[in-house]
């Protein structure tokens, strides 16, 4: 049984392939932890700087997978002795700022999507549990 406070949890969590660049990535929106890490990881920067290491680091927790590629995900790989996060974080540092520019555009979009999700929730005042059940 899903909990009040775990279906909070689920609002607005949201889930998109999209063919950036010519490949397909399957992105995620992060959660209020992941998205701290995020920040916080860039807080030691200014100017754009702060901005470009702020987008690497969410992009290397939003990226689920690469044409079917497993990408970002908080496992350890026994082989290097790092988690799958930091092996993504790697790749992303190693991408053109351009690349990282616009693969982070597409994930701006379900970023977008999340928000206008939660407010249409807010809209309507119904949860995702209620909404579903709605019709039984």
């Amino acid at each position: 049984m899903i909990t009040p406070a775990d279906e909070l949890a689920l609002i607005g969590a949201q889930r998109q392939e999209s063919v950036v660049l010519g490949r397909k990535f399957k992105f995620r929106t992060l959660n209020s932890d992941e998205e701290s890490m995020a920040e916080n990881a860039a807080a030691v920067f200014n100017g754009s700087t702060k901005i470009r290491i702020l987008r690497i680091e969410k992009l290397a927790r939003a990226i689920e997978s690469i044409e079917g590629q497993p990408f970002a995900l908080d496992e350890l790989d026994k082989t290097k002795g790092m988690t799958l996060l930091n092996k993504a974080r790697e790749s992303v540092y190693k991408w053109q700022p351009p690349v990282v520019d616009r693969i982070y555009e597409e994930y701006e979009k379900l970023e977008k999507m999340r928000d206008n999700a939660v407010l249409e929730l807010e809209k309507n005042g119904k949860s995702p549990a209620t909404s579903t059940t709605a019709g039984k």
